[in-house]
């Protein structure tokens, strides 16, 4: 097991350096990558991703933008579907 709260501080440490530009590799435990990509969302608006292709046999830039969404709207029964 990992301490989760001295894996936060060291993304924040991380991340008080980082620029909007900056990327963040997706690799090793899933709820690492989970946190970081959360710390990164909650700091900027977009987030540049790096993950691994094992097709390409290399790492795939992907860009994430945060958009606010309506959780309400999501749980309404009379929303047409999509």
């Amino acid at each position: 097991p990992f301490n989760l709260d001295r894996m936060m501080v060291n993304f924040g440490m991380r991340l008080a350096v980082a620029t909007d530009g900056d990327y963040l590799a997706i690799s090793g435990l899933p709820i690492l990558n989970a946190l970081a990509l959360t710390m990164w969302m909650t700091k900027f608006q977009r987030c540049n991703l790096l993950q691994w292709s094992m097709k390409k046999e290399k790492y795939v830039p992907i860009v994430l933008v945060r958009a606010a969404v309506d959780m309400n709207s999501l749980s309404d029964p009379n929303r047409p579907a999509d």
